[in-house]
């Protein structure tokens, strides 16, 4: 599969059957190895900076979920909304923004998509009726136990490069990052 220019799309850049970037040894050897005045790729330094590496692990994560959970024509976004409203009762829009760390305008578009599909309701609060509470429908129930077998493969699939003793110590540097940043953002 041929790159184009700088683009590089979940679909552009991996292999639908085995998730690995689809360029050819030569390409790979380039990539790595220094340039003839004696500099690095640039594509090098890309692949030793944490912010791209996590922008690609988001990119094979979201194609990975897509080729899991397309038949549910469920988004990675729309099912971690789905579980917080699942678990938590009596939450709002903007408590499921928070809890799923997504800006309030984005989540409202998912809520709404979402209740078009029929997998969520909105009601009044009892104590404040101006303010709208959300609820899994049945089928929004059902979707979420259809998918819960896939998404866990998602999972499985996008740890599977790493040796089994290396997984937890991965999710619980994600988890340090993510918690790191979060409490910054709070203050």
């Amino acid at each position: 599969m041929e790159l184009q220019g700088n683009s590089r799309s979940a679909a552009s850049c991996l292999n639908p059957q085995d998730l690995t970037p689809a360029l050819e040894l030569d390409d790979r050897t380039v990539l790595t190895q220094s340039l003839e005045d004696g500099r690095r790729s640039p594509v090098y330094e890309l692949e030793r900076m944490p912010g791209h590496l996590v922008r690609r692990l988001q990119q094979i994560a979201t194609a990975l979920f897509a080729e899991e959970c397309g038949a549910f024509e469920l988004t990675p976004i729309q099912y971690a909304a789905l579980v917080v409203i699942r678990g938590i009762e009596g939450l709002d829009a903007t408590r499921v923004s928070a809890l799923i760390s997504l800006d309030r305008a984005t989540v409202g578009d998912v809520l709404f998509r979402m209740e078009k599909k029929g997998w969520l309701e909105r009601y009044a609060s009892p104590e404040d009726r101006r303010v709208k509470l959300l609820r899994l429908t049945e089928a929004g129930a059902e979707v979420l136990a259809q998918a819960g077998d896939p998404v866990l493969r998602v999972q499985e699939r996008l740890l599977e490069p790493l040796a089994l003793e290396s997984r937890a110590t991965f999710l619980h540097l994600l988890s340090q990052l993510t918690e790191g940043h979060a409490e910054r953002e709070l203050k």
